[in-house]
């Protein structure tokens, strides 16, 4: 058993963000238009789409896919691209966004990179689980009853 003083030395090791961090994310987050380094504003929307934050992962994802795509960085404007469909997903049809996301799939440069091409499907996978979801708990669809069908 670790001693309240081990405990509080490991706990106060770990490592902090530094308050020029914390204000470099806000400052992004309030104009992501004035950061010209696309890796940081990638991180910073992934940071929030993992929080499902998308209004605001938003316009770092469409800034960030500017800045890969004037560098010549086909892999991370791909990838920017498709965490910017994913956010505006809430908006658009869904049938749309799944053409979309399979178009992007279709790609030379997301079928050779194994964690592009799951960002991808992951993206895909979530938009057609949705609208499988929505069409299956329809009482009637076509004149038959959809929740007899197995899930495909």
């Amino acid at each position: 058993m670790l001693s309240r003083r081990r405990c509080r030395s490991r706990i106060s090791s770990l490592k902090r963000p530094s308050f020029e961090a914390l204000f470099a994310f806000v400052w992004i987050l309030r104009d992501p238009a004035a950061s010209s380094n696309p890796e940081i504003l990638l991180k910073e929307a992934n940071r929030l789409a993992w929080l499902f934050n998308w209004p605001k992962a938003e316009p770092l994802y469409i800034r960030a896919e500017q800045l890969f795509k004037c560098k010549g960085d086909t892999r991370n404007e791909v990838y920017s691209r498709v965490g910017r469909i994913r956010a505006q997903s809430e908006t658009m049809s869904w049938v749309d966004v799944s053409e979309i996301l399979g178009k992007e799939l279709d790609l030379p440069i997301a079928k050779s990179d194994q964690k592009l091409r799951l960002w991808c499907l992951a993206a895909k996978g979530q938009r057609d689980t949705r609208t499988w979801r929505s069409i299956r708990y329809r009482p009637s669809v076509c004149g038959r009853k959809l929740k007899e069908s197995p899930m495909p």
